[in-house]
């Protein structure tokens, strides 16, 4: 069950069980979400410049379906720079994800973790990174900024 950080009203859980696209996802949130943190999930860095490029690759590839295929014994499960996840994804870094709900990062940590996919834990996280490796013994990575003050980034890196 989705906890709710925010009250988002008694029919959530219908309503999203109606979503069947990120734009549904999307057209909901702007909907029930506070329009600041509505913002902050979907929007992009400064001017957006590296979000519209990823879309319009995203938008350039075409699947294409393999009907009537044998699908009994499908083995999602890559390498992704040496870890074993059980498909090709990752739970990219969120910065502040208490804003979005209350438990944060160690709840994304263990749904992750429960689909048998990495985690990467974000620099600007709101839980520590010692606190959020204790939810799991899953895969886990790090995104560490490059800042000017590199005996920080060093103290991250050792932690």
């Amino acid at each position: 069950m989705i906890q709710k950080a925010f009250y988002l009203g008694e029919n959530i859980m219908a309503k999203l069980e109606h979503c069947i696209s990120i734009e549904d996802l999307r057209v909901l949130g702007k909907k029930k979400i506070p329009r600041v943190v509505c913002d902050y999930i979907d929007g992009g860095s400064e001017d957006e410049i590296t979000l519209q490029r990823n879309k319009s690759i995203f938008n350039s590839i075409q699947f294409v379906p393999r009907v009537l295929q044998d699908v009994k014994n499908i083995n999602l499960g890559k390498k992704i720079n040496g870890v074993e996840s059980s498909m090709p994804i990752v739970c990219a870094p969120t910065g502040l994800t208490r804003m979005f709900h209350y438990q944060g990062e160690p709840a994304v940590i263990k749904a992750a973790h429960e689909a048998g996919i990495p985690y990467t834990l974000s620099t600007v996280s709101t839980t520590s990174i010692e606190d959020v490796a204790a939810c799991s013994d899953g895969n886990r990575f790090f995104q560490v900024y490059i800042w000017h003050n590199r005996e920080w980034v060093f103290k991250f890196i050792d932690r």
